[in-house]
């Protein structure tokens, strides 16, 4: 129970842009911001809604704002919420199938290499060598042996004592 939303774009004739669902993903994909209880809506019902992005630091805080009438009448309010994404983030169709309880994950390569650092993080290695081996074992992604190193460090201070 929720809204999903997406946008349609024209940026210069000829050229457009959409993140619609059915269209190819792209960086910018649709959203799905929940209501805090379920309304049932009927055919003629009104949904008023206003949405806020924030940029806090690298990443945003949202707030939306909904109102449903009933059959469009503005007297007569079925449900009316005021949210935000301050204690956690409204979540796309894609991420929300990915906590469903039947879904079956795949670790993707960003995993991977998580996993093979991580089990090299055992209290006997360096973080310089575990480095150089997370460089040699994906060299695409750790071209430079310092870029792995920003990666060992990044889970060395969440997850190490």
């Amino acid at each position: 129970h929720g809204l999903s939303i997406w946008f349609d774009s024209t940026l210069a004739e000829r050229v457009c842009y959409s993140n619609a669902p059915g269209e190819p993903e792209l960086i910018y994909g649709h959203a799905f911001f929940p209501w805090s209880t379920p309304v049932p809506l009927a055919e003629g019902d009104t949904v008023s809604v206003s949405i806020c992005a924030d940029l806090i630091g690298d990443d945003y805080i949202w707030r939306w704002e909904t109102c449903v009438f009933d059959q469009g009448d503005a007297n007569k309010v079925k449900a009316n919420f005021k949210q935000s994404s301050f204690f956690g983030a409204p979540l796309s169709p894609s991420q929300l199938r990915k906590r469903d309880a039947a879904y079956m994950p795949n670790v993707d390569e960003d995993g991977e290499i998580d996993r093979f650092i991580l089990t090299l993080m055992d209290g006997e290695q360096p973080l310089g060598e575990i480095a150089s081996r997370a460089s040699d074992r994906f060299p695409s992604r750790f071209p430079r042996w310092e870029d792995a190193l920003t990666r060992v460090g990044r889970l060395s201070q969440k997850y190490s004592q």
